[in-house]
């Protein structure tokens, strides 16, 4: 059984501001490149324990060249680097499970360092729904058929996950007060949830209490911009329609195509 993790850097125990998770202005980055990459070893163990007998972990923030692979549990692959065509789902066809450790909330919401792909986008909506990194990362999972297990990060991306996601566990490491101020659990009690979360979530696939996120064709999206000129330059992507000032919306029959031409409109913007 191979199980996927996909692990982001906001969300993880401690973080409550951007510069650490910044490598190139974060006095305090290197610190939780360590705490990310425990959080993400105590995701392995638990999977391990549960039942998995293959672990590939895909480094989906920023650069995506942030987990120390030294200190990364030898049982595991490590996907690094960027850019990826999947992106922060790079190396999840096949499995049979996935974790998304360190996830923060959507943006709009009141969570910790909350954004979804880009500081630029106010939504990122689906069939009229707007969705964080959680949602978008869970279509593409469930488009090969893998179901999400295991979301962990703070209060508000654990309740989006709840939300949408049948039969996940979350782990909760941080209480959200504000976009940077949060009420947190020491690292080493967040190890331990995590790696008892990991297990469960190898148990819930095991026994049937998994589902996928499942969403209707045809599938619209729509990016909606904070500045006017983002909006613009995004919609000469080729099938995209200015919608309104701030908003481009493509459409098709496939969710892939759909994740595609979004994040290819968010790199045309940067």
């Amino acid at each position: 059984m191979r199980v996927y993790i996909s692990a982001d850097m906001e969300g993880v125990s401690g973080v409550v501001e951007g510069s650490q998770v910044n490598s190139k202005e974060g006095r305090e980055y290197e610190r939780f490149q360590e705490v990310m990459t425990q959080e993400v070893n105590a995701a392995i163990r638990g999977v391990f324990a549960g039942g998995a007998t293959e672990v590939l972990v895909n480094d989906s923030h920023a650069d995506m060249r942030n987990i120390l692979i030294e200190k990364l549990d030898s049982r595991s692959r490590l996907i690094s680097g960027s850019a990826k065509k999947m992106s922060m789902m790079e190396g999840v066809k096949g499995a049979a499970l996935a974790l998304f450790i360190g996830y923060h909330a959507k943006a709009g919401s009141f969570g910790i360092l909350n954004h979804t792909y880009s500081g630029k986008v106010k939504d990122f909506k689906i069939n009229g729904v707007a969705y964080g990194e959680t949602g978008v990362n869970a279509l593409v999972a469930a488009s090969f058929g893998v179901p999400v297990g295991l979301v962990t990060g703070d209060n508000i991306v654990c309740q989006e996950a709840k939300d949408i996601l049948p039969g996940v566990e979350t782990v909760v490491v941080k209480d959200a007060i504000g976009k940077q101020v949060g009420n947190l659990l020491h690292p080493s009690i967040s190890y331990n949830l995590i790696e008892t979360g990991a297990k469960k979530a190898v148990e819930k696939l095991i026994n049937g209490e998994l589902g996928l996120m499942m969403i209707e064709n045809p599938v619209e999206l729509e990016l909606v911009f904070n500045q006017t000129g983002l909006a613009e330059k995004a919609s000469v992507f080729p099938g995209s329609v200015l919608v309104d000032a701030y908003t481009v919306s493509w459409r098709s029959d496939n969710y892939l195509d759909v994740f595609f031409a979004g994040l290819s409109m968010l790199d045309m913007v940067h």
